[in-house]
């Protein structure tokens, strides 16, 4: 390589040229791959979800011995949207 002067093995250019001879399959970069779908996890009756990954969160919450914490209030949620897109308190 250009960086350390070394150069391939005559063993490790074979198995290059055998690769490439075979059609050179590449299975190509996870992030390129379609998300495999997940199977969402049951949750407990006594917690309101309003969307599947509510379900995937409650199931984490549980296993860790947590609890989630009641819903804010309107003056709450504008305080911290607030304080999220200016940086300043309102």
């Amino acid at each position: 390589t250009p960086d350390t002067g070394k150069t391939l093995s005559k063993t490790e250019i074979g198995l290059i040229r055998r690769w490439l001879d075979s059609g050179a399959k590449w299975s190509g970069h996870w992030a390129f791959q379609p998300p495999e779908s997940q199977e969402v996890p049951a949750a407990k009756k006594d917690w309101k979800l309003n969307n599947p990954v509510d379900n995937f969160i409650q199931t984490a919450l549980s296993s860790a011995g947590l609890t989630p914490q009641e819903r804010a209030s309107k003056g709450t949620l504008i305080r911290r949207v607030t304080l999220d897109l200016t940086g300043l308190p309102p």
